[in-house]
Protein backbone atom coordinates (compact mmCIF):
# COMPACT_ATOMS: atom_id res chain seq x y z
CA UNK A 1 0.00 0.00 0.00
CA UNK A 2 2.17 2.38 -1.47
CA UNK A 3 0.07 5.69 -0.28
CA UNK A 4 1.01 4.61 3.62
CA UNK A 5 4.49 5.41 2.60
CA UNK A 6 3.88 8.55 1.06
CA UNK A 7 4.25 7.07 -2.08
CA UNK A 8 1.82 7.68 -5.13
CA UNK A 9 -0.78 5.12 -4.68
CA UNK A 10 -1.30 2.28 -7.18
CA UNK A 11 -4.45 4.25 -8.65
CA UNK A 12 -2.14 7.41 -9.79
CA UNK A 13 -3.44 8.72 -12.73
CA UNK A 14 -0.10 9.03 -14.02
CA UNK A 15 0.45 5.93 -13.81
CA UNK A 16 3.38 6.36 -11.57
CA UNK A 17 3.97 2.37 -11.04
CA UNK A 18 3.47 1.42 -14.55
CA UNK A 19 7.22 1.10 -15.87
CA UNK A 20 7.66 -1.30 -12.87
CA UNK A 21 4.29 -3.12 -13.37
CA UNK A 22 5.31 -3.40 -17.01
CA UNK A 23 8.85 -4.91 -16.90
CA UNK A 24 7.16 -7.41 -14.17
CA UNK A 25 4.75 -8.52 -16.45
CA UNK A 26 7.18 -8.75 -19.72
CA UNK A 27 9.56 -10.64 -17.27
CA UNK A 28 7.50 -13.22 -15.58
CA UNK A 29 8.55 -11.58 -11.97
CA UNK A 30 6.12 -11.69 -9.22
CA UNK A 31 5.76 -8.81 -6.99
CA UNK A 32 6.26 -10.51 -3.43
CA UNK A 33 4.80 -8.29 -0.35
CA UNK A 34 5.52 -8.52 2.89
CA UNK A 35 1.86 -9.10 4.01
CA UNK A 36 0.29 -5.92 2.37
CA UNK A 37 4.15 -3.94 2.00
CA UNK A 38 2.86 -1.16 3.72
CA UNK A 39 5.62 -0.85 6.60
CA UNK A 40 2.89 -0.51 9.36
CA UNK A 41 0.99 -2.71 11.41
CA UNK A 42 -2.48 -2.48 11.71
CA UNK A 43 -4.17 -1.84 14.92
CA UNK A 44 -6.49 0.02 17.20
CA UNK A 45 -5.25 2.53 19.05
CA UNK A 46 -1.85 3.52 19.95
CA UNK A 47 -2.14 2.31 23.67
CA UNK A 48 -3.14 -1.19 22.14
CA UNK A 49 -1.05 -4.19 23.22
CA UNK A 50 0.67 -5.43 20.79
CA UNK A 51 -1.09 -8.69 20.17
CA UNK A 52 -3.52 -6.78 18.68
CA UNK A 53 -1.44 -5.51 15.62
CA UNK A 54 -0.28 -8.77 15.48
CA UNK A 55 -3.69 -10.64 15.26
CA UNK A 56 -4.76 -7.93 12.73
CA UNK A 57 -1.74 -8.32 10.17
CA UNK A 58 -3.61 -10.40 7.52
CA UNK A 59 -5.91 -7.12 7.32
CA UNK A 60 -2.58 -5.51 5.48
CA UNK A 61 -2.83 -8.01 3.05
CA UNK A 62 -6.32 -7.84 2.28
CA UNK A 63 -6.24 -4.27 1.87
CA UNK A 64 -3.78 -3.98 -0.56
CA UNK A 65 -5.41 -7.15 -2.49
CA UNK A 66 -8.88 -5.41 -2.56
CA UNK A 67 -6.66 -2.43 -4.15
CA UNK A 68 -4.77 -4.67 -6.86
CA UNK A 69 -8.19 -6.10 -7.61
CA UNK A 70 -10.12 -2.80 -8.29
CA UNK A 71 -7.20 -0.88 -9.95
CA UNK A 72 -7.71 -2.49 -13.43
CA UNK A 73 -4.07 -3.51 -13.37
CA UNK A 74 -4.60 -7.04 -13.77
CA UNK A 75 -6.50 -5.71 -16.72
CA UNK A 76 -3.56 -3.76 -18.05
CA UNK A 77 -0.91 -6.24 -17.27
CA UNK A 78 -2.39 -9.49 -17.86
CA UNK A 79 0.87 -11.58 -17.09
CA UNK A 80 1.26 -9.57 -13.53
CA UNK A 81 1.32 -11.66 -10.37
CA UNK A 82 1.07 -11.14 -6.60
CA UNK A 83 2.01 -12.87 -3.90
CA UNK A 84 1.69 -12.08 -0.24
CA UNK A 85 3.83 -14.11 2.27
CA UNK A 86 2.93 -13.65 6.08
CA UNK A 87 -0.95 -12.59 5.05
CA UNK A 88 -2.10 -16.07 5.81
CA UNK A 89 -5.54 -16.95 3.33
CA UNK A 90 -8.79 -17.57 5.25
CA UNK A 91 -9.79 -14.43 4.46
CA UNK A 92 -9.86 -14.59 1.10
CA UNK A 93 -12.64 -16.46 -0.45
CA UNK A 94 -14.98 -13.64 1.72
CA UNK A 95 -12.95 -10.56 0.29
CA UNK A 96 -13.59 -12.09 -3.21
CA UNK A 97 -16.84 -12.43 -2.93
CA UNK A 98 -17.16 -9.50 -1.33
CA UNK A 99 -15.45 -7.73 -4.36
CA UNK A 100 -17.94 -9.20 -6.55
CA UNK A 101 -20.39 -8.35 -5.16
CA UNK A 102 -19.82 -4.60 -4.95
CA UNK A 103 -18.41 -4.66 -8.39
CA UNK A 104 -21.87 -5.83 -9.38
CA UNK A 105 -24.51 -3.36 -7.15
CA UNK A 106 -22.28 -0.90 -7.01
CA UNK A 107 -20.13 0.31 -9.97
CA UNK A 108 -22.41 2.70 -11.50
CA UNK A 109 -20.71 5.01 -8.28
CA UNK A 110 -17.84 3.27 -7.14
CA UNK A 111 -15.49 3.77 -9.92
CA UNK A 112 -14.57 0.79 -11.33
CA UNK A 113 -16.62 0.21 -14.02
CA UNK A 114 -14.88 1.46 -17.02
CA UNK A 115 -11.23 -0.08 -15.91
CA UNK A 116 -12.12 -3.17 -14.20
CA UNK A 117 -14.64 -5.06 -16.97
CA UNK A 118 -14.75 -8.57 -15.71
CA UNK A 119 -15.98 -9.70 -11.99
CA UNK A 120 -12.69 -8.80 -9.78
CA UNK A 121 -12.29 -12.76 -8.85
CA UNK A 122 -11.39 -13.44 -12.38
CA UNK A 123 -8.04 -11.80 -11.60
CA UNK A 124 -7.47 -13.91 -8.72
CA UNK A 125 -6.82 -18.17 -10.26
CA UNK A 126 -3.31 -18.16 -10.97
CA UNK A 127 -2.44 -14.26 -10.51
CA UNK A 128 -2.54 -14.30 -6.62
CA UNK A 129 -1.11 -15.98 -4.55
CA UNK A 130 -1.42 -16.15 -0.42
CA UNK A 131 1.18 -17.66 1.87
CA UNK A 132 0.23 -19.20 5.00
CA UNK A 133 2.19 -19.95 8.40
CA UNK A 134 -0.62 -21.68 10.13
CA UNK A 135 -4.16 -21.66 8.77
CA UNK A 136 -6.70 -24.49 9.22
CA UNK A 137 -9.39 -22.64 8.20
CA UNK A 138 -8.37 -21.47 4.85
CA UNK A 139 -7.12 -25.21 4.56
CA UNK A 140 -10.68 -26.51 5.38
CA UNK A 141 -11.85 -24.12 2.17
CA UNK A 142 -9.31 -24.73 -0.13
CA UNK A 143 -11.62 -25.55 -2.79
CA UNK A 144 -12.77 -21.91 -2.03
CA UNK A 145 -9.31 -20.41 -1.74
CA UNK A 146 -7.53 -22.13 -4.77
CA UNK A 147 -5.00 -25.28 -4.18
CA UNK A 148 -3.05 -23.65 -7.09
CA UNK A 149 -3.18 -20.43 -5.05
CA UNK A 150 -1.39 -21.28 -2.29
CA UNK A 151 1.93 -21.61 -0.70
CA UNK A 152 3.57 -22.99 2.60
CA UNK A 153 5.93 -20.78 4.84
CA UNK A 154 8.15 -21.44 7.60
CA UNK A 155 8.47 -17.58 8.10
CA UNK A 156 12.34 -18.12 10.05
CA UNK A 157 13.30 -16.62 11.79
CA UNK A 158 9.87 -14.69 13.39
CA UNK A 159 7.92 -15.74 16.74
CA UNK A 160 5.30 -17.23 13.78
CA UNK A 161 8.02 -19.83 12.89
CA UNK A 162 7.27 -23.93 12.90
CA UNK A 163 11.32 -24.16 12.73
CA UNK A 164 12.98 -26.05 13.73
CA UNK A 165 9.63 -28.72 14.28
CA UNK A 166 8.39 -28.32 10.43
CA UNK A 167 7.81 -31.78 9.72
CA UNK A 168 5.65 -32.73 12.77
CA UNK A 169 3.94 -29.24 12.15
CA UNK A 170 3.17 -29.77 8.80
CA UNK A 171 1.23 -33.74 10.19
CA UNK A 172 -1.17 -31.56 12.26
CA UNK A 173 -2.76 -30.03 9.22
CA UNK A 174 -1.97 -32.58 6.35
CA UNK A 175 -5.49 -34.08 7.27
CA UNK A 176 -7.45 -31.22 6.29
CA UNK A 177 -6.06 -31.79 2.59
CA UNK A 178 -6.34 -34.78 0.58
CA UNK A 179 -2.36 -36.33 -0.31
CA UNK A 180 -2.48 -34.52 -3.96
CA UNK A 181 -3.56 -31.05 -1.68
CA UNK A 182 -0.62 -31.30 -0.26
CA UNK A 183 1.77 -32.67 -2.15
CA UNK A 184 0.52 -29.74 -4.49
CA UNK A 185 1.31 -27.36 -1.27
CA UNK A 186 4.99 -28.39 -0.16
CA UNK A 187 6.37 -30.62 -3.38
CA UNK A 188 4.92 -29.48 -6.60
CA UNK A 189 5.27 -25.73 -6.91
CA UNK A 190 5.08 -23.78 -10.61
CA UNK A 191 8.23 -23.00 -11.81
CA UNK A 192 7.45 -19.32 -12.33
CA UNK A 193 6.28 -19.28 -8.76
CA UNK A 194 7.77 -17.47 -6.28
CA UNK A 195 8.78 -19.84 -3.95
CA UNK A 196 10.07 -22.52 -6.23
CA UNK A 197 12.52 -19.17 -7.98
CA UNK A 198 13.62 -18.38 -3.91
CA UNK A 199 14.55 -21.84 -3.21
CA UNK A 200 16.60 -21.50 -6.44
CA UNK A 201 17.71 -18.82 -5.85
CA UNK A 202 19.02 -20.26 -2.37
CA UNK A 203 20.21 -22.86 -3.49
CA UNK A 204 22.83 -21.44 -5.51
CA UNK A 205 24.00 -18.97 -3.17
CA UNK A 206 24.20 -21.52 -0.26
CA UNK A 207 25.84 -23.79 -2.90
CA UNK A 208 23.88 -26.56 -1.47
CA UNK A 209 21.56 -28.82 -3.69
CA UNK A 210 17.80 -27.93 -3.29
CA UNK A 211 17.03 -30.84 -1.29
CA UNK A 212 19.65 -30.55 1.03
CA UNK A 213 18.85 -26.80 1.39
CA UNK A 214 15.27 -27.55 2.79
CA UNK A 215 16.65 -30.29 4.80
CA UNK A 216 18.64 -28.38 6.72
CA UNK A 217 15.80 -25.70 7.11
CA UNK A 218 13.67 -28.60 8.65
CA UNK A 219 11.22 -28.03 5.50
CA UNK A 220 12.17 -31.96 4.82
CA UNK A 221 13.00 -34.89 7.28
CA UNK A 222 15.44 -36.49 4.13
CA UNK A 223 15.57 -36.92 0.79
CA UNK A 224 14.69 -39.97 0.69
CA UNK A 225 10.82 -38.94 2.50
CA UNK A 226 10.96 -36.65 -0.07
CA UNK A 227 11.74 -39.17 -3.21
CA UNK A 228 8.95 -41.47 -1.54
CA UNK A 229 6.39 -38.94 -1.09
CA UNK A 230 6.69 -37.81 -4.73
CA UNK A 231 6.48 -41.02 -5.74
CA UNK A 232 3.48 -42.19 -3.83
CA UNK A 233 1.83 -38.93 -5.55
CA UNK A 234 2.78 -40.07 -9.11
CA UNK A 235 1.89 -43.69 -9.11
CA UNK A 236 -0.90 -43.31 -6.74
CA UNK A 237 -2.94 -40.41 -7.62
CA UNK A 238 -6.29 -41.29 -5.66
CA UNK A 239 -4.30 -42.11 -2.67
CA UNK A 240 -3.15 -45.76 -1.29
CA UNK A 241 -5.75 -46.21 1.03
CA UNK A 242 -7.46 -49.35 -0.40
CA UNK A 243 -10.55 -51.30 1.35
CA UNK A 244 -9.21 -54.43 3.28
CA UNK A 245 -10.08 -57.51 0.84
CA UNK A 246 -9.77 -61.15 1.57
CA UNK A 247 -7.96 -62.94 0.12
CA UNK A 248 -9.24 -66.25 -1.86
CA UNK A 249 -8.93 -69.63 -0.73
CA UNK A 250 -6.64 -71.84 -2.72
CA UNK A 251 -8.59 -75.25 -3.09
CA UNK A 252 -6.10 -76.76 -5.23
CA UNK A 253 -1.86 -76.70 -5.57
CA UNK A 254 -1.01 -73.85 -8.42
CA UNK A 255 1.22 -75.05 -11.55
CA UNK A 256 4.65 -74.01 -11.58
CA UNK A 257 5.98 -72.24 -14.72
CA UNK A 258 8.95 -73.98 -17.11
CA UNK A 259 10.71 -71.08 -17.53
CA UNK A 260 13.22 -69.66 -15.52
CA UNK A 261 12.10 -65.83 -14.72
CA UNK A 262 14.08 -62.76 -14.21
CA UNK A 263 13.77 -59.08 -14.36
CA UNK A 264 15.60 -55.83 -16.00
CA UNK A 265 14.67 -52.70 -13.93
CA UNK A 266 15.57 -49.56 -15.57
CA UNK A 267 14.15 -45.55 -14.54
CA UNK A 268 10.96 -45.40 -16.85
CA UNK A 269 9.69 -49.25 -15.00
CA UNK A 270 7.91 -49.53 -11.65
CA UNK A 271 7.98 -52.72 -9.98
CA UNK A 272 5.99 -53.86 -6.78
Amino acid sequence: IPAFLGLPSIHDPGGFWDPFFRACDETGTVVCMHIGSSSKMPSTSPDAPAAVGSTLTYMNAAMSMTDYLMSGIFERFPNLKLAYSEGQIGWIPYILERADDVWMEHRAWGGVRDIVPEPPSTYYKGRIFGCFTSDDVGLRNIDLVGEDNICFETDYPHTDTSWPDTVPFIEQFRHLVTEEQLYKILFKPDKNSPEYKAVVLASRQSQKGPLELLKSAAALDSPYQFHWRRFLFEQFPKGTQWPSLAAPEIREALPLATARAFSIDDSQTTEI
